[in-house]
């Protein structure tokens, strides 16, 4: 059985090396095992929820990129956006 986790990883909906999943509608809960589940399953990486006032948000993979390596800086990747349920 896949996980939502491998599921995101393994998108190929890709766009300047940031993966391009949306998912609407989820519960704090379920994002938190998504997170656990990422890292379980990608060490050494770090994830985040970057969550904003208006409920939607983002899971972004920590320090993907090694300082340098992008000419625009960015060190961490997009995984997915989604927005909150209470």
């Amino acid at each position: 059985m896949i996980t939502v986790a491998d599921f995101l990883m393994n998108s190929k909906n890709e766009y300047n090396g940031h993966k391009q999943t949306e998912i609407g509608g989820v519960s704090l809960e379920v994002l938190l095992q998504i997170l656990k589940d990422l890292e379980d399953s990608n060490p050494p990486y770090l994830f985040a929820i970057q969550l904003f006032c208006d409920k939607s948000g983002s899971i972004e993979q920590k320090d993907y990129w090694k300082e340098g390596e992008r000419l625009d800086g960015c060190r961490d990747r997009l995984i997915a956006s989604f927005t909150l349920i209470p």
